[in-house]
């Protein structure tokens, strides 16, 4: 086989390449080989999650039985603020350093809600 012939057939296994992949799990490494990105089809849904420049998750995008939901982790790995669309509408939680939900936002068919709890998870004010 001549070098053109072989050439012609990497490119043609290229190409296909090109077209589509198709996996349950992508892991994406940086310049060091460690781990900054994970896309994957979990049981209960698609889930990317990025990871910081210590290879700690810190950010996930999920879609879970149809719900999507944003979920942000500090350098702990606490969950501190999740967005999710929920059945009944949109959520918004924020959380303090012990992962524990100090404020809250929702848009239900009932109508808008707004909570906030001090450290002991007590709710100080909401409304409706």
């Amino acid at each position: 086989m001549t070098t053109e012939e072989r050439l012609a057939k990497v490119e043609r296994k290229l190409a296909e390449l090109q077209h589509e992949v198709r996996t349950r799990r992508v892991t994406i490494l940086d310049g060091n080989g460690d781990v900054r990105a994970m896309l994957e089809v979990a049981e209960d849904g698609p889930r990317l999650t990025l990871c910081d420049e210590n290879g700690k998750p810190r950010a996930f995008l999920s879609v879970d039985k149809d719900r999507p939901s944003l979920s942000l982790a500090d350098e702990n790995g606490k969950a501190r603020a999740a967005l999710a669309l929920q059945a009944d509408g949109p959520r918004l939680a924020l959380a303090d350093e012990n992962g524990e939900i100090r404020a809250g936002l929702c848009l239900a068919k009932t109508g808008p809600g707004l909570g906030l709890a001090d450290e002991a998870g007590k709710t100080i004010w909401s409304a409706p």
